[in-house]
């Protein structure tokens, strides 16, 4: 049904279909898709990619798999959006080509991830069935998709060895390609320009998301690196003239996938899978989970297939394979032979046995090693963490009277993050400012010098911590220890090891931790990570590595719009990518937003605004935001403080004041829900490329649909559902429109809440009206930068 609804989107236009269509495909991405690219049992959904490693019974029926790959293949014509292409190719090479025959006469009905295969069961006494029927389909939906053309453009999405031909329409040519390749076996890639003259168009190679340490020439001209990371497109606009080459290559690494103690190995985007046609042992043996490290995996080696015709792929490792460990023999690792998951079982007979998951041993200290990495810290009550708190850095010696520490709480400070004396800690005590208290441990910027970085261990020794926690002596308004800021991503694991000990030898705090903003330089360009500031390769890794090492219930980091350039736009995609793990780790997500402008002027040189501010806040707060920081409220690193040098308020004071009683006001309301999804509604369609996250013309959530401006103006849209499992849903939108307040508007937001429920709405100001409207949909007023809560109860 959602092939036909796209098909009447493209002839209507209808964009609110479009995003029905979008916000299906990402609940089915994430909740049903396996790692072979199935899904459904009994051509149901069950929440498949939770439960992939259970033997369910008739596993990705081959019908449903050719229908998955459909409206990926339409979703990707009508979004440009790589994330679909990349749907595809891992399904096409896993799902689809597993329930082919070797012969190619026929499809299986169903593929599972542990078994054999098998044909399917005949229909009404004929001697076919329906996957039958389907199964062509996968093969004309690559096919039709390899190249594809939109004005001056050529997209090459999939990489297999071919002659493919398309009419760019700008030009009314055509363009001719021969493709040589062996991908995904390997990640070498020629594209020959077979052109009948010089044509200048632009020519987009898909950059899968599944490779690494990517590679691209151009005529034997390398291309920058930045730009071969995917999930992505990479363009280049020149004249093509015939016999140009275009040579890629992927690098294909080998990752585990860890699914309630069970792991499955993909290699690019191949599944790999034990056959019992290799003879080499029990292919069930679980995995020595003591012993095994998903992050740091053992070379998998390419091998040639001892039986060419029967498989297309194989790979070994050592791995610590087998539960026999109590002798010295049977704990050493053994080498694994792989094939790729289509290859596994293709002999369709019972005695051809494969598995794709393998569980990991239950071995008690490894267990209790797991709890005690995975573990999060829940921090002390003297910081109250069912309202929306609101901090600052920092406090300078010329603010420390009681009169500015008055102010402080006056505003609507929370808690301040700095050094202090006794004496200023007792006056935050007196005016309930909670203090995020630095010099208590040895500092550590990971701005400092590259040089240091992935060193913090060595300069940095634990002794230092031991040595600071005897002389340090609690207050009553101490709630965390700053313990650093902006670290590479080299020095988490150490990092988890110093906020251990933290929570070890401070019971009444938490360790403070705070990341590198939006501009932070990543390691895409090849060189040592060390030398970059993330010690990753793009932000989302640096994200993925913290999760891994600091057990804090938490992740902050800096989000500033107004930076060294202006970049409100690109914070975006950091805003999405903390968020988005933070939602998938159960972690609460703060955020240090911009007080203040830059030293050499942003914003048109002008002033922060009480609208800019509330910009920062309100998107934030769209995509799950529950602690807000403000930086700086004294001398720190950007002008028109809170407080000038010479201790006196300014206009930025009373701004902030203004802002942060408005936070206070929401806070009851927004903290009774957590944020599922945010959608980008309304932004230009380049906007999509600079943030990597589809640009909707409605946003669609469990409890809401339909969510828009009646005038089309940008939104931020973030999906919320009751933390107390009630079944209370809520959305926050944000206005974007005017992120520079140099033309405020009032717009009116329509939605439709699902089952027809009453909607209640609040802002910073309190309740806001809910208009319900005649076609059944009901609206709010929302002003520029401003944002509104709403929501449904059960």
């Amino acid at each position: 049904c959602y092939q036909g609804l796209l098909e009447y989107c493209e002839v209507t236009d209808r964009q609110d279909l479009l995003g029905a269509a979008i916000a299906s495909a990402r609940n089915i991405a994430q909740d049903e898709i396996n790692l072979a690219g199935g899904a459904a049992s009994h051509e149901f959904w069950f929440h498949g990619a939770e439960h992939q490693h259970e033997p369910y019974g008739r596993l990705q029926e081959t019908c449903v798999t050719i229908t998955w790959m459909r409206l990926c293949e339409k979703l990707l014509v009508l979004t440009g959006n790589p994330e679909y292409a990349d749907q595809f190719e891992k399904t096409f090479y896993n799902a689809y080509l597993a329930s082919l025959s070797r012969d190619g006469a026929t499809f299986a009905a169903y593929t599972p991830l542990t078994g054999y295969r098998s044909e399917g069961h005949l229909h009404c006494r004929m001697h076919t069935n329906c996957c039958n029927a389907n199964g062509p389909r996968g093969f004309l939906s690559f096919l039709r998709s390899i190249l594809q053309a939109k004005d001056d453009e050529v997209f090459l999405n999939y990489y297999a060895s071919s002659v493919a031909e398309i009419e760019v329409p700008a030009l009314k040519e055509k363009a001719r390609f021969e493709i040589h390749t062996l991908y995904p076996v390997e990640g070498k890639v020629d594209i020959r320009f077979r052109l009948a003259k010089p044509m200048k168009f632009k020519f987009s190679v898909r950059i899968p998301g599944c490779t690494a340490a990517n590679r691209m020439k151009v005529n034997g001209s390398d291309v920058e690196p930045q730009y071969l990371e995917g999930p992505r497109y990479t363009m280049h606009e020149r004249v093509w003239n015939p016999g140009d080459v275009v040579e890629l290559n992927f690098g294909l690494p080998v990752k585990a996938h860890v699914v309630r103690d069970h792991v499955a190995f993909m290699r690019g985007p191949v599944l790999l899978a034990r056959d019992s046609r290799f003879g080499d042992g029990d292919i069930a043996a679980e995995i020595r989970r003591w012993e095994f490290k998903p992050d740091r995996l053992p070379a998998f080696d390419l091998e040639q297939p001892a039986l060419p015709d029967e498989m297309r792929m194989v790979v070994s490792s050592l791995l610590p394979a087998g539960g026999h460990d109590e002798n010295p023999a049977g704990r050493r690792p053994v080498r694994v032979r792989f094939c790729d998951y289509a290859s596994a079982g293709n002999l369709w007979r019972s005695g051809n046995y494969y598995r794709a998951f393998f569980p990991l041993d239950f071995d008690q200290m490894a267990m209790a090693e797991r709890q005690r990495s995975a573990a999060v810290t829940k921090p002390a009550q003297r910081m109250n963490r069912s309202r929306i708190n609101v901090g600052t850095y920092s406090l300078k010696a010329y603010a420390r009277t009681e009169q500015h520490v008055k102010d402080l709480a006056d505003c609507g400070i929370d808690f301040v993050i700095t050094d202090l004396d006794r004496k200023t800690l007792d006056l935050c005590e007196k005016h309930k400012v909670g203090v995020f208290l630095a010099g208590v441990v040895p500092w550590w910027w990971g701005g400092a010098a590259y040089e240091r970085n992935g060193k913090m261990r060595e300069l940095n020794p634990l002794w230092q911590y031991d040595a600071a926690a005897k002389k340090y002596k609690d207050h009553p308004a101490v709630w965390a220890i700053d313990i650093g800021d902006e670290p590479s991503a080299l020095d988490f694991p150490y990092y988890g090891e110093v906020a251990k000990h933290t929570i070890a030898h401070y019971p009444n705090q938490f360790p403070y931790l705070n990341l590198y903003p939006n501009y932070a330089l990543p390691g895409q360009d090849g060189r040592d990570l060390s030398k970059t500031q993330l010690g990753s390769k793009d932000y989302r890794e640096h994200i993925e590595i913290y999760c891994k090492n600091l057990p804090l219930d938490y992740i902050c980091y800096d989000h500033y719009p107004w930076g060294w350039k202006n970049q409100i736009h690109n914070v975006f995609e950091n805003l999405r990518i903390v968020a988005d793990a933070c939602s998938a780790t159960r972690r609460s997500l703060w955020i240090v937003l911009q007080a203040n402008r830059h030293v050499e002027g942003t914003i048109n040189n002008r002033s922060m605004t009480e609208n800019t501010l509330r910009y920062q806040v309100n998107t934030a707060l769209a995509y799950g935001a529950e602690v807000i920081t403000w930086a700086c409220w004294t001398a720190g690193w950007w002008t028109e403080n809170a407080i000038d040098t010479n201790g006196v308020k300014t206009a930025t004071y009373g701004k902030l004041k203004t802002v942060n009683a408005e936070i206070h006001r929401l806070s009851p309301w927004y903290m009774k829900y957590r944020r599922v999804h945010t959608d980008l509604v309304g932004f230009a369609a380049t906007f999509s490329e600079k943030v990597k996250q589809p640009v909707l013309a409605a946003s669609n959530g469990t409890g809401f649909a339909d969510v828009k401006t009646t005038d089309g103006a940008a939104l931020a849209v973030g999906h919320f559902v009751s933390r107390d499992g009630s079944g209370g849903y809520a959305f926050y939108a944000a206005a974007c429109d005017d992120p520079e307040d140099v033309a405020p508007k009032s717009h009116e937001i329509v939605f439709r809440p699902a089952g027809g429920r009453v909607a209640k709405a609040c802002d910073g100001n309190g309740s806001v009206s809910v208009t319900k409207r005649a076609d059944g949909t009901c609206s709010v007023s929302l002003k520029s930068n401003a944002g509104v809560l709403v929501v449904t109860e059960p």
